[in-house]
């Protein structure tokens, strides 16, 4: 049996490189880039107004005496640019991000002028180029835009759009496979028959892959069949990057997971880490296929891909957080437990924020059946092996589950609430 550490370890000493491919940008949501992007053009892109009102050409060099009388020459629109050079004393009509010709000296809003239409009253007037955007002020050409392993947000879309960027390099989400043993499993909207249960781990897959931006690319349930083992899985291997396999993986007569696994070619990594829950955690490779059998206990299987599956994907998927992100706290009374064999994930619920932390109290159920601790907590800390107590004036590491919302609550929410 092997250290959580040496589990880890031994993961990512067989993690496979990360895949990259081409997208179109509206196809590239979720992703993240594998190149860094520079500016093919500069933005703005031409100088442009950022008001409506009159582009005037002016000798500033002395104050102008106001109010002064110009003639309106023309009109530039957005999308339909007046190219002629201004000539001193002269104006035209412009609307906000319309090109700026030759020639302007400013741009005086609609406010400070009587809105004329041939002639044009300027009651105020500002700086030379005020209200002008010039070309390049915001970016230039050749500058860069995006950095490698940036994720392609809602504004990154728009913002590489601006650019006329339409395909991207990005990292290739890997294919997952998700599969539960155990002939007692049945849908859990089924009628259920004495002795069966409802399949809750192969819901918590694909609902867990669905919430990181991963589609299954097979799902499945094995029987307690070693052949019939063999063959699901071989299916789950031919698509598959990434197996995610819940039960199976014990010492009993029906767990065929391991047999199963090696008799297709997979080489068994481990098999056991000291912890609790998850200890029958098992992990192979087959090339650059990654199997995890995963204890079948609903909390055992949760808290085995939190810590070992979460990051993989997130690494292959190019994040750079691929870990789960944590917050400082401290028990809120010291915890004691009577073995201390294996390292424990022990569920905590935030109960308020100090200024040396989160104040935390573990939850009521930290059995591995027990899912009520999973959702009466916010995550979880490590007790580790040989430590039977654990005071309340240590700090601990709180790793918080993916979908946790309880900090935002002690975060300052500043002015824009809405308490709906």
């Amino acid at each position: 049996m092997i250290s959580i550490q040496q589990a880890i370890q031994t993961i990512k000493d067989h993690l496979p490189e990360r895949r990259t491919e081409d997208r179109t940008l509206t196809e590239s949501l979720g992703y993240y880039l594998a190149e860094k992007l520079t500016a093919p053009e500069p933005l703005p892109r031409f100088n442009n107004s950022a008001m409506d009102g009159y582009a005037v050409a002016l000798d500033l060099n002395s104050p102008p005496k106001l109010p002064m009388k110009l003639p309106v020459i023309g009109e530039s629109q957005a999308g339909v640019p007046y190219h002629d050079e201004l000539q001193p004393g002269e104006a035209i009509r412009i609307s906000t991000g319309a090109y700026v010709p030759e020639g302007t000296s400013l741009v005086v809003p609609v406010e400070d002028t009587d809105n004329g239409d041939t002639e044009v009253v300027i009651n105020d007037i500002g700086e030379q180029y005020s209200h002008i955007r010039f070309a390049g002020e915001e970016v230039s050409a050749g500058e860069t835009i995006a950095q490698k392993r940036d994720k392609i947000t809602p504004p990154m879309l728009s913002w590489l759009a601006g650019f006329g960027i339409q395909q991207v390099k990005v990292f290739s989400k890997p294919k997952v496979a998700v599969l539960t043993t155990g002939q007692e499993l049945v849908d859990f909207g089924a009628k259920l028959k004495p002795g069966q249960i409802r399949n809750t781990n192969q819901l918590y897959f694909e609902s867990y892959l669905r919430d990181m931006g991963i589609e299954p690319v097979y799902s499945s349930q094995i029987p307690d069949s070693l052949s019939e083992t063999k063959r699901i899985l071989k299916e789950a291997t031919d698509v598959a990057d990434i197996i995610l396999l819940s039960g199976g993986v014990s010492v009993g007569p029906h767990d065929h997971v391991k047999d199963a696994a090696e008799s297709i070619g997979f080489e068994r990594h481990f098999w056991k880490v000291k912890q609790k829950p998850g200890k029958p955690l098992y992990f192979a490779s087959m090339g650059e296929k990654l199997l995890f059998g995963l204890p079948g206990n609903p909390v055992s299987t949760l808290m085995s891909t939190l810590v070992y599956v979460y990051p993989v994907i997130n690494a292959l998927a190019g994040n750079p957080g691929s870990n789960l992100a944590s917050v400082p706290a401290f028990l809120d009374q010291s915890y004691t437990r009577r073995k201390a064999g294996r390292a424990q994930y022990l569920l905590v619920k935030i109960v308020r924020q100090e200024e040396s932390g989160y104040l935390i109290e573990p939850v009521g159920h930290q059995r591995s059946h027990m899912m009520s601790g999973v959702t009466e907590s916010d995550g979880f800390i490590v007790v580790p092996v040989g430590t039977n107590e654990v005071s309340p004036e240590k700090k601990q590491t709180v790793y918080l589950f993916p979908w946790t919302d309880s900090i935002p609550k002690y975060e300052d929410k500043g002015i824009i609430r809405w308490d709906i």
